[in-house]
């Protein structure tokens, strides 16, 4: 005989962290099999995004990126940042809301951000990649579905990407984003 638990909220017996959470409510994925790259010096949209609708408002939300930051040649700077998309409209980027100022020059706003740069001489290209996981601890209060994007922006001569190693279109690799209810 099959056995089933429902219950509207997991608080443990001593009851919920100040700042933490109870119990998984639930996981969901997003993931992308190709690389992105971009130019632009504001975010764009990497392609890799994930979906949850919470089943409480009070509930947070643990949204971890996992892929590599790339770049190719010449110096460069990239920034990565996770924005939540509700009904349509950008609510809040991570992890300081809406006040980066949206591009890579300035990236206070960034999740992440990486930098490379060696002397350039005659041909000698560099195709570079590093790993890259990204978290954010979201408090979204809706019941309503929740679209977790990736964003980036570069700074450089051949700019910055995910999921590949710098300009070499042969090179894919595997990124995912989960989103991992948590009761509050």
């Amino acid at each position: 005989m099959a056995s089933e638990l429902r219950v509207d909220k997991i608080i443990p017996t001593t009851g919920v962290p100040s700042g933490g959470g109870g119990g998984v409510i639930q996981v969901t994925q997003g993931s992308r099999n190709s690389r992105s790259q971009t130019t632009s010096s504001s975010y764009v949209a990497s392609g890799l995004s994930g979906t949850i609708t919470p089943k409480i408002n009070t509930s947070k939300v643990l949204v971890t990126v996992t892929t590599n930051a790339n770049w190719s040649s010449l110096a460069a700077t990239g920034a990565y940042i996770i924005r939540r998309k509700v009904g349509g409209s950008y609510i809040a980027n991570s992890p300081l809301g809406n006040t980066g100022h949206g591009n890579v020059t300035n990236p206070d706003g960034a999740t992440m951000s990486c930098y490379i740069g060696y002397t350039h001489t005659g041909s000698d290209n560099r195709n570079n990649m590093i790993p890259m996981t990204v978290q954010w601890w979201d408090s979204p209060a809706t019941t309503s579905e929740i679209t977790y994007e990736l964003w980036m922006a570069a700074n450089g001569g051949d700019g910055c990407g995910i999921g590949g190693l710098g300009d070499q279109n042969g090179y894919n690799i595997y990124s995912q984003i989960i989103m991992m209810e948590v009761s509050a």
